[in-house]
């Protein structure tokens, strides 16, 4: 394979990863990001996951109606702020930036499992195109790589002996590959991707809104 490739392990706090049992509600992400790797799903300073998440599970403690805001950077720091100070995960998640540690990422997890939620990725390690990247395009698939792998076991596993009633995935590129891995035996959700990356069009905005609906409304 090429010499310049990046072969990234399963990060050390998911070597011995299970769903928990009382999860209704599982969520897919491909694989943990370099800005994140020693901290949690989602830990890179510019993924916006746990905002989102936060806005969609406690926005009912917050003073902001995002319907009526226009879409400028004074009103997306506004609300990020807001989440931060009214919420709940973002506080956490911000802790665990500062002091990556398994007490602040049990701490985070605890949360989860309290709305009934778990997280895990469709990858258990990855073979990048180059070492200069997060972008999921990048990673070699498993049927050019033989270092690439599936996170199938845990998945399945989960999926046949849980009583989980909604999958979301955190792109279409997850959704896609989850599919396949699966061949499409089970029915999930695509949400608004929490990275700036994502459909054109999309703002911070709009994909708080679309994540309050898939929360609420399942």
């Amino acid at each position: 394979m090429n010499k310049m490739s990046d072969k990234r392990d399963t990060p050390l706090w998911r070597r011995n990863e299970k769903i928990d049992k009382k999860t209704k509600i599982l969520i897919l992400g491909s694989f943990t990001s370099r800005g994140g790797y020693d901290r949690y799903f989602y830990g890179s300073d510019k993924n916006n996951f746990w905002y989102l998440l936060d806005y969609a599970l406690f926005s009912k403690n917050m003073d902001i109606n995002i319907s009526t805001m226009l879409n400028t950077s004074e009103n997306r720091k506004i609300v990020k702020e807001e989440i931060a100070e009214k919420g709940t995960l973002v506080k956490v998640k911000n802790e665990l930036c500062r002091h990556p540690n398994d007490e602040n990422r049990e701490k985070l997890h605890a949360l989860l499992l309290e709305n009934n939620i778990d997280i895990t990725d469709i990858y258990r390690r990855v073979e990048m195109r180059t070492t200069n990247t997060d972008n999921d395009s990048d990673i070699i698939l498993p049927s050019h790589s033989t270092y690439t792998k599936y996170n199938i076991d845990v998945i399945e596993e989960a999926l046949k002996n849980r009583d989980i009633k909604i999958i979301l995935t955190t792109s279409k590129y997850v959704l896609d590959h989850f599919n396949e891995m699966t061949g499409h035996k089970y029915k999930a959700q695509c949400l608004p991707a929490p990275t700036s990356r994502g459909k054109k069009g999309e703002t911070l905005f709009y994909k708080l809104s679309e994540w309050k609906k898939a929360f609420n409304n399942n």
